[in-house]
């Protein structure tokens, strides 16, 4: 049951989504250190704005993330870049860990598994005038509990405007169809319209980004975060978002400060960068993760 109760919480934390959980649930380490959003701030932002390609070294990248509960992901991300045409890809995994298995009359049986593996490619090119970035990925989700498997295929079309002042952004985030069912219940897919807007400060090597989610199932989110650049080397990211006031209860008040808040350090040494991450969505309950990115 505490595994269940976790899988709920990450869906709730995603966008809400009730069913392929593996659609929204973070599988990439700097993710955590802005809280879910940062989709203007780092190209390699979990695959999720694809215009932000355009901006992204030619690189492989790593990343493993440990949630409670024993539930864990791993994946692998790449650009590059043919001319004026930037491509990405991104083989992620999510285990849910090993659930008790109990038949209708609770007799012990069996344990299983449940997991989803999601495989995307993307594409983005800049506008002539450069004031525009557009791009797209799609993928499919390969969803398994126990026995029973659903398959579903996913779109998500971004365009970013680069102002003098701001830089905005609008994103559909996994919109597709449903391939196949874990049984007859139909799994809805439900995606999400995300609208963002960063500004880099001019007196301080600091950028602050707002993004607004408006997910079809579940109720709108607005993220704050932001990347501090201390050297060329080093940089930390935080952000919080307005979940803090449904994760809040009557403990502490300095638990309840860093409910939904995240944090992370980045350090790049030469063609490698090493990022560190974590995310606290409760009095109790943290989130890490690591990753590693090799440029060449």
């Amino acid at each position: 049951m505490t595994k269940v109760l976790y899988i709920i919480i990450l869906s709730t934390l995603g966008f809400g989504q009730a069913s392929f959980l593996g659609l929204n649930t973070w599988t990439q380490s700097n993710v955590l250190g802005v809280s879910g959003g940062g989709y203007l701030i780092n190209p390699q932002n979990d695959f999720r704005n694809a215009a932000m390609l355009v901006h992204a070294k030619r690189h492989i990248q790593f990343d493993v993330i440990k949630y409670p509960a024993g539930i864990s992901s791993q994946s692998m991300a790449g650009a590059l870049q043919l001319k004026s045409h930037h491509f990405g890809f991104k083989v992620s995994r999510i285990s849910y860990g090993i659930f008790e298995g109990r038949s209708v009359d609770n007799i012990k049986t069996e344990d299983y598994s449940a997991g989803d593996i999601q495989i995307q490619g993307g594409y983005g090119v800049k506008s002539n005038s450069g004031k525009f970035d557009f791009g797209f990925n799609g993928g499919i989700l390969l969803s398994r509990l126990e026995s029973y498997h659903a398959n579903a295929i996913t779109l998500s079309p971004s365009i970013i405007y680069h102002g003098k002042w701001v830089d905005l952004s609008f994103s559909a985030h996994n919109y597709g169809r449903a391939l196949s069912h874990y049984g007859k219940s139909k799994e809805p897919m439900n995606g999400a319209l995300i609208g963002s807007i960063s500004r880099s400060m001019q007196s301080l090597p600091i950028q602050m980004e707002i993004d607004y989610i408006h997910a079809d199932d579940f109720n709108n989110t607005i993220i704050f975060s932001g990347i501090y650049t201390l050297t060329n080397e080093l940089n930390i990211r935080g952000g919080l978002s307005s979940n803090k006031s449904n994760l809040m209860t009557d403990v502490s008040f300095i638990k309840n400060v860093f409910s939904d808040f995240g944090f992370g350090i980045g350090y790049r040494a030469e063609d490698i960068n090493l990022d560190m991450n974590i995310y606290s969505y409760g009095p109790s309950s943290m989130v890490v993760s690591m990753g590693i990115a090799i440029f060449y």
